[in-house]
């Protein structure tokens, strides 16, 4: 698959958690992330050769800014991952909707989620 130039980071993220057979996790990344206009984002990659790639996502909160933007902001190593999305292709998108508030900081939110690759669902 050819990687498209003007493609960000951010759009391949969400051509990823948009597509059909994702529905259940976008349904619960959605009702997570709907009011949620961060400031500012720290991404932590997670890397497991070949299978997946997980984002450890934490937002400060009562920003203005697109979540998908923030994660792309927060990632510094972007070309590499998009490579290694694409190189994937993958179909699954995980969303763990666990999230975590900082006592001490309010404001602070921690989503988790893989992009994991393209697998034969078995029946």
């Amino acid at each position: 698959m050819e990687t498209p130039i003007h493609e960000t980071l951010s759009d391949v993220i969400k051509q990823v958690v948009y597509k059909k057979r994702n529905k259940k996790a976008r349904k619960l990344f959605l009702q997570a992330t709907t009011e949620l206009k961060p400031d500012s984002c720290i991404v932590k990659i997670g890397w497991v050769s070949g299978k997946y790639i997980s984002f450890n996502c934490y937002f400060e909160k009562n920003g203005n800014s697109e979540i998908f933007n923030e994660i792309e902001k927060g990632v510094e190593n972007q070309n590499e991952i998009k490579s290694f999305i694409y190189g994937l292709n993958p179909k699954i998108f995980q969303f763990y909707p666990k999230m975590t508030f900082d006592e001490i900081k309010p404001n602070q939110l921690y989503l988790r989620f893989k992009l994991k690759r393209n697998v034969k669902i078995k029946g």
